[in-house]
């Protein structure tokens, strides 16, 4: 009796607690990352941190003026290409031109967080997105996830998400509308010496398992693979059985 009255308080703080998170939702109590609506317009590509390399003279589109970025200067590129010029965003949130030549990418600058399910559909149904089959991937560079969808153009429904990692800096994943070509259970990299699992190829690179160690680390978070798009080993399976050849894979 004595034990029952000494440690009741604690049982009933800890009914009350359990109580108490049944009213919190699910999403909120559990998920690691915040979900969030927006408009279509508002979903953008991986943006990347940048500094400048020498003396650059550009012009402020919002403006026209021209002004010069010196050395050094730390810059937001917003639409990433090997070669030729970038658009880039200033400290100010101003835009201008800049050549890959001259800049020096050396970190993400991903948005922490993924897209509610209704915001990935709205997104997907504004743009013309045909499928030769009745699949489709869009892969968000920004937000590091592989959205699946089934139906047909500008009535595709969700159907599913994974986490994956997208190309690290200076070997960023292309952007655009691609295909998956072929599927192979194992791919040999001969670059990289390594075994790429799980395989869908699209455009010269693939989906495929993370290749190693730590994906918890950084999948759904952090682009690290080189080129390719990454997921863990449960999504490279379930897409190798499940997607076909020629579904439109869009990556944005």
């Amino acid at each position: 009796m004595k034990y029952l009255t000494r440690h009741l308080p604690y049982a009933l703080l800890c009914f009350v607690a359990a109580i108490l998170l049944c009213f919190i939702p699910a999403q909120t109590a559990h998920a690691e990352k915040p979900y969030v609506n927006c408009s279509p317009k508002e979903i953008h590509p991986i943006y990347w941190k940048a500094t400048i390399h020498g003396d650059v003279k550009v012009k402020i589109k919002e403006t026209g003026k021209n002004t010069t970025l010196d050395h050094g200067t730390k810059v937001t590129v917003t639409d990433y290409k090997l070669k030729g010029r970038n658009t880039v965003m200033l400290s100010d949130g101003t835009h201008c031109y800049v050549h890959s030549s001259n800049l020096n990418i050396y970190e993400d600058a991903c948005t922490p967080g993924d897209f509610y399910k209704a915001t990935k559909t709205a997104f997907v149904n504004s743009r013309t997105l045909r499928s030769k089959t009745s699949w489709l991937i869009w892969v968000s560079t920004d937000r590091q996830s592989l959205n699946i969808f089934r139906g047909s153009n500008r009535h595709w429904v969700f159907y599913r998400k994974y986490d994956c990692s997208t190309g690290m800096a200076n070997w960023s994943t292309p952007l655009g509308r691609k295909r998956v070509r072929f599927k192979v259970k194992s791919q040999y990299s001969e670059e990289f010496e390594s075994w790429l699992n799980w395989f869908l190829e699209f455009g010269g690179s693939g989906i495929h398992q993370w290749p190693g160690p730590n994906a918890s680390k950084y999948m759904g978070r952090v682009p690290c693979s080189h080129a390719c798009i990454r997921v863990y080993r449960s999504a490279a399976i379930w897409m190798y059985k499940h997607i076909p050849k020629n579904t439109l894979l869009y990556v944005y």
